[in-house]
């Protein structure tokens, strides 16, 4: 039991002060250099108590070792913002930083707190201070927010001008791009999405079918058949756990070698989910794909970055109505893109896999212009995770099963995991509310 953990537990039963009082006991007569002494700091910091944790900080940053005296003088950090004390936290972060300069958590909490004081540019310009010394495992985490930081802000700017996320026209670029997803039971959108990623200019695409059972793998080859003008390569999946990152690692590599045995040279690889879709929000069509091409054909940029604006239909539907427009179907979406969330494409020649759900890499060593951060040109992912209540079923089953099936991803799909079991519990009622808090959270 981690000491937060325990001295929660003695709080509901013992009570909140007795537990703090022995919590502080105990602590002040660890050693300087015990690295316990950092953890009850920061349990103490948890509870509400910053100006306790300080007194017990004190001695590990006097007389503490290296790390102990790192770990330190970031909690007091925090500790200090927390009781308003701005540039004594600044001093202790930045000691903190210099002690090592390749490490990016001392600066977390000082991005935190400029944009919760509404400072987005000041956190920017933190993020891009440190960033050039930071390790690669830093980097991508501080390039991830750097791009989510960047969009939230577009995101707010562009509403008096929202019109609505379409398809502005077909970006050539995207010819020489390939567009792997991995589908299972996704009857209900995969032809919409496959037809819309088309009309936008892909032509390369690999689906991992993972042993859907309703016809999803017959509707992508009535869409293969279609459009024989297209690259579709149909996998059978049948591996039940989901190895997500694993799965699409591989299937990246296998569609870049397919392709060039048609002849085609591809560039670069998006990594697209059934229910996203990549449009345009603006009233500005042709500067649109004019903008998507150009940063596709500029050699510098390595990595596109979209961001999900998560969207639901009015009310709640047993299905989703039949077509290939979607767009118009998921109607409401989030006042703010809070907490942005992105997906990325990669070039190919940079050699990078994506990590679990597509999201970001795990190391990047590139500078941050290698980024683009496709919000900035009006362009977003409309992300719809749940449909209707039969996929909210479907859903829920399948995530379940596949996550209780997946050995090393503990730690991966906690909602999925939880709604298998309030399903498993409770039945059919709960499907329902899942989808109308869904619903809920969009405007």
């Amino acid at each position: 039991m981690s000491v937060w953990e325990s001295f929660r537990h003695r709080a509901q039963t013992e009570g909140a002060d007795i537990a703090l009082r022995e919590l502080h006991a105990k602590a002040s007569t660890l050693a300087p250099d015990d690295g316990l002494r950092v953890d009850f700091a920061t349990a103490l910091k948890e509870a509400d108590h910053p100006s306790e944790a300080l007194d017990i900080l004190a001695p590990a940053i006097a007389e503490g070792d290296f790390h102990v005296r790192f770990r330190a003088l970031i909690e007091r950090g925090i500790c200090l913002l927390l009781l308003g004390r701005e540039a004594e936290a600044t001093s202790a972060l930045v000691e903190a930083q210099a002690m090592d300069p390749g490490s990016d958590w001392p600066l977390w909490p000082r991005v935190d707190a400029a944009i919760g004081a509404g400072q987005p540019a000041l956190a920017l310009s933190l993020i891009e201070h440190v960033y050039p010394n930071v390790r690669p495992d830093g980097r991508a985490r501080l390039a991830r927010r750097h791009s989510e930081i960047r969009a939230e802000s577009s995101y707010a700017d562009m509403q008096p001008g929202w019109a609505g996320l379409h398809v502005p026209g077909s970006v050539p670029a995207l010819a020489r791009a390939g567009l792997v997803m991995m589908v299972k039971d996704e009857a209900d959108i995969v032809t919409a999405n496959l037809e819309h990623h088309y009309r936008l200019g892909f032509r390369c695409f690999c689906l991992l079918d993972n042993n859907s059972t309703d016809g999803t793998a017959a509707l992508v080859t009535a869409f293969r058949d279609a459009h024989p003008d297209a690259l579709v390569l149909l996998v059978h999946d049948p591996i039940v756990g989901y190895y997500q990152s694993a799965k699409i690692a591989a299937f990246q590599r296998t569609l870049l070698d397919y392709a060039a045995i048609d002849g085609r040279a591809l560039e670069w690889m998006f990594f697209i989910d059934a229910d996203e879709f990549i449009a345009y929000a603006g009233d500005d069509d042709a500067g649109a794909v004019a903008r998507f091409e150009a940063a596709l054909g500029d050699p510098a940029v390595g990595m596109i970055v979209m961001q999900w604006v998560n969207s639901a239909t009015a009310n709640i539907m047993q299905t989703l109505p039949e077509g290939d427009e979607m767009l118009s179907v998921f109607v409401r979406r989030p006042a703010q893109l809070r907490p942005a969330v992105p997906k990325i494409a990669l070039r190919c020649a940079l050699g990078l896999d994506p990590a679990m759900g597509n999201h970001f890499v795990e190391n990047f060593d590139h500078p941050l212009d290698t980024m683009h951060v496709l919000a900035e040109d009006g362009w977003y992912m409309l992300h719809a995770p749940l449909r209707s209540l039969e996929h909210v079923k479907k859903k829920v089953i399948n995530g379940g099963r596949a996550f209780k099936a997946s050995k090393g991803l503990e730690n991966h799909g906690g909602h999925w995991r939880e709604r298998y079991i309030a399903y498993e519990t409770r039945g059919e009622d709960v499907l329902s509310e899942i989808l109308q808090t869904h619903i809920d959270s969009c405007i």
